[in-house]
């Protein structure tokens, strides 16, 4: 966990769709996105839901994905320290009122909707 940091800015939302670039902070490059998890509150469910990784843009409800790794060249689907993806989450329910999102080792950010 030393040397890892996230951070999540850029936030947009259409009912359940939430997009969010999220920046690596810290000095170590976090590529493990298969088990990074995004938890969601939505408040039409009034509870959180926990949203796997799907490898490319997800289409299905109840994931989330890399919707655009801005050009990137050098180690490819790997965030290294400040770069910056964009993500797209499909939530369940159509008001998403927070989200927060946990890398492989456990470092978090979170935001409100």
């Amino acid at each position: 966990r030393m040397r890892t940091g996230i951070a999540i800015s850029g936030i947009a939302h259409n009912n359940s769709l939430i997009n969010a670039n999220i920046t690596n902070t810290g000095s170590e490059i976090i590529g493990d996105f298969k088990h990074t998890d995004v938890l969601v509150y939505d408040n039409d469910l009034s509870d959180y839901r926990i949203y796997p990784y799907i490898a490319g843009e997800p289409v299905n409800p109840s994931s989330w994905g890399i919707e655009n790794r801005y050009g990137e060249f050098i180690h490819p689907y790997e965030l290294d320290p400040g770069e910056t993806y964009r993500i797209r989450i499909n939530s369940d329910g159509n008001s998403p009122h927070w989200f927060q999102i946990t890398t492989a080792n456990g470092v978090y950010a979170s935001a409100f909707i």
